[in-house]
């Protein structure tokens, strides 16, 4: 098994769940995506996205993109 950083991320950020959301087993983690850059997107001291470039692997092939989560600040919760 290959161990890659984003792995090591997951698994710090898995030991500080609760106890009663903790996983039975070990962390199976499939290594079919590679986080190769990321960086976010500030205007006016305000971050406004996240972006990442991927690449996906799936059955021998790999497919290089990019991915983008805007962020939103919403004063209450939509019901």
């Amino acid at each position: 098994m290959t161990f890659h950083p984003l792995q090591a991320v997951i698994q710090r950020a898995a030991a500080l769940r609760p106890a009663w959301l903790q996983a039975s087993g070990p962390l199976n983690i499939p290594n079919d995506l590679m986080v190769t850059q990321s960086g976010c997107d500030i205007h006016n001291d305000q971050m406004n996205s996240l972006w990442f470039e991927l690449t996906e692997c799936e059955a021998g092939r790999s497919y290089p993109g990019f991915r983008e989560v805007q962020l939103k600040f919403i004063r209450e919760p939509p019901l």
